[in-house]
C-alpha cells in the first residue's frame, strides 16, 4: 500500500466518523423523548449549555482531552431540535428567531470570540471548529436548521 492508497482510505473514512454519531444517537431516541417529554425545549438548551462549558475548558482552562466529549453534544443539541420539530415545538416563527439568534452568536463567536471563521479543518490551524466539534459548529447548524425550518412549509407546498 503506497502513500496515495493510505491518503484515499484516509478520505473515506474521514466521512463514516459521523456513523458513529448517529447510531448512538439512534440508540438514545428512547432517553432522547423521555427527556423531551419531561423538560422540552430546555432539554437542547441544557445540551448547548453543556457545549460551551466544554469548549471553555479545553480552550480556557487548557483540557484539550475534554472536547472529545463534544464529539457527541452537539449533535444531541441538533437531535434534540429535531425531536422538538417533530413534536410541533418549532412552528411559527420559531425556525426563523432559531436561525437568526444562532447565527448572530456564530458572528459573534468567530469575530470576538476565539473560533476560527472557516467552518471545515484547516491544516495548521491551533483551533478547528470540527475537530472536535465545538460551539461555533453547532451554532452554524441551529442556523441552518432554522433556515430549513423556516422554509419547509414553502416548499411543501
Amino acid at each position: 500500500a503506497g502513500p496515495e492508497l493510505d491518503f484515499g482510505a484516509w478520505a473515506v473514512a474521514m466521512h463514516l466518523w459521523f456513523l458513529g454519531v448517529y447510531v448512538v444517537m439512534i440508540a438514545l431516541t428512547p432517553v432522547a423523548m423521555a427527556a423531551h417529554r419531561r423538560w422540552g425545549l430546555a432539554v437542547p438548551a441544557a445540551l448547548a449549555a453543556a457545549v460551551a462549558a466544554v469548549d471553555l475548558a479545553t480552550i480556557g482552562a487548557q483540557l484539550p482531552y475534554l472536547g472529545w466529549v463534544n464529539h457527541l453534544l452537539p449533535w444531541a443539541v441538533l437531535y434534540q431540535l429535531g425531536i422538538a420539530w417533530h413534536t410541533g415545538m418549532l412552528r411559527g416563527r420559531a425556525p426563523v428567531l432559531l436561525a437568526g439568534c444562532s447565527a448572530a452568536v456564530l458572528v459573534l463567536l468567530v469575530t470576538v470570540g476565539p473560533y476560527p471563521v472557516s467552518m471545515i479543518g484547516v491544516p495548521g490551524q491551533t483551533l478547528q471548529n470540527t475537530s472536535p466539534p465545538n460551539l461555533a459548529i453547532l451554532a452554524l447548524g441551529i442556523a441552518q436548521a432554522g433556515v430549513v425550518l423556516a422554509a419547509a412549509p414553502l416548499l411543501n407546498r
